[in-house]
C-alpha cells in the first residue's frame, strides 16, 4: 500500500467510531423535520401541559391521516431541526427550543403545507450548505470530532471540482467519500484529500477492499442530508456534481473561499449563521 494511504489507513483504525461528519440516527428527510418543527410551535402556543412526546405522535398521527403523508412521529428528530437551523436548542429540552427566522421563512412560503417543497427548495439548499463541522448542535463536537471544523459541502464541492476539472468527470465514489472525504477535519485540508483520491484509484483492489473494516464504524448518515441538494447527483455507487451547476458550486466555492474560508471558530455565531435567512 502506498505510504500516505497507509498513513490515512492507519489514522482511520485508531479513530473513534463515528469520528466523521455526522447526523444523528433521525429522519433526515426535510419537509418531515418542518412538520416535525410546526408541531413544536403549537405546543408553546398552546402552553401544553401534555407529555411532549404524547402531544407530538397524536399530532403526526392526525397529520398524516388527513394529508395522507407518513411523517415519522420521532420527536428526537428535532435534533435534525437544529441540525438545519430550524430551531435553536436552548436546553436539552426540545419543547425549550426556539423557533428561529428560517423556519418562520419556509412556514410563509408555503403557507404550512411543507411538502410542497417546491416553494421552498432553494431554502433547503442553502441550509444544508451551510451546515458546519462541528457545533455545540453535535452532542459529541467538544470530544469524538472536536478537531472537526469546517463546513461539509464547501469541502465536498471544492473535492468534486478539482477532480472534475483535472479529468472531466466531477465524480467520487461512495468509498472514497467515506473514507477519505467524509473523515477530513479541516478546510485546507482538501489538497491532501485530493492527493488521497488518487493514491486510492492507483490502488489495488485488495489494498482498498482493507478500508471496508471501517464500513459500519463510518457510516455516518450526513449523506442523507446531501442527497437533498440539487447540486449533486447520488446513487448506489457515486456522489456527481451535476454538469449544468458546475459555474453555480465554482462561484459559491469563490466566494467562500474569498470571504469565509478563513474565518476563526466561534461557536454561538456558527449557530446564529446556520439559523439565519442569510
Amino acid at each position: 500500500m502506498d505510504s500516505l494511504l497507509k498513513k490515512k489507513f492507519d489514522s482511520l483504525q485508531n479513530a473513534e467510531d463515528f469520528e466523521c461528519w455526522y447526523l444523528v440516527k433521525q429522519p433526515t428527510e426535510f419537509s418531515s423535520i418542518c412538520y416535525l418543527v410546526s408541531i413544536l410551535e403549537k405546543y408553546q402556543n398552546e402552553h401544553s401541559s401534555d407529555v411532549f412526546q404524547t402531544y407530538v405522535e397524536s399530532k403526526i398521527s392526525d397529520i398524516n391521516k388527513e394529508q395522507h403523508l407518513d411523517i415519522s412521529s420521532n420527536y428526537r428528530a428535532l435534533r435534525i431541526a437544529a441540525f438545519y437551523g430550524l430551531i435553536k436548542m436552548e436546553t436539552s429540552s426540545y419543547q425549550d427550543s426556539i423557533l428561529t427566522e428560517t423556519y418562520y421563512e419556509i412556514k410563509n412560503r408555503c403557507e404550512g403545507n411543507f411538502e410542497n417543497i417546491s416553494t421552498y427548495s432553494d431554502i433547503i439548499q442553502r441550509q444544508i450548505e451551510k451546515m458546519y463541522a462541528s457545533t455545540s448542535i453535535d452532542e459529541k463536537f467538544d470530544s469524538v470530532r472536536s478537531n472537526f471544523r469546517l463546513y461539509p459541502v464547501l469541502f465536498l464541492y471544492k473535492v468534486l471540482l478539482e477532480i472534475g476539472y483535472a479529468t472531466n468527470n466531477y465524480s467520487i465514489s461512495l468509498d472514497e467519500y467515506r473514507y477519505l472525504v467524509a473523515t477530513s477535519t479541516t478546510y485546507n485540508k482538501f489538497l491532501e484529500t485530493l492527493l488521497l483520491v488518487q493514491k486510492w484509484r492507483d490502488a489495488s483492489d485488495s489494498d482498498r477492499n482493507l478500508f471496508n473494516s471501517f464500513r459500519g464504524k463510518f457510516d455516518n448518515r450526513f449523506i442523507q442530508a446531501l442527497k437533498q441538494l440539487t447540486t449533486l447527483s447520488i446513487d448506489s455507487s457515486n456522489i456527481s456534481l451535476k454538469r449544468e451547476c458546475i459555474s453555480e458550486v465554482a462561484q459559491k466555492v469563490f466566494s467562500f473561499e474569498k470571504y469565509l474560508r478563513n474565518e476563526k471558530f466561534d461557536d454561538s455565531k456558527l449557530v446564529d449563521f446556520l439559523c439565519s435567512k442569510e
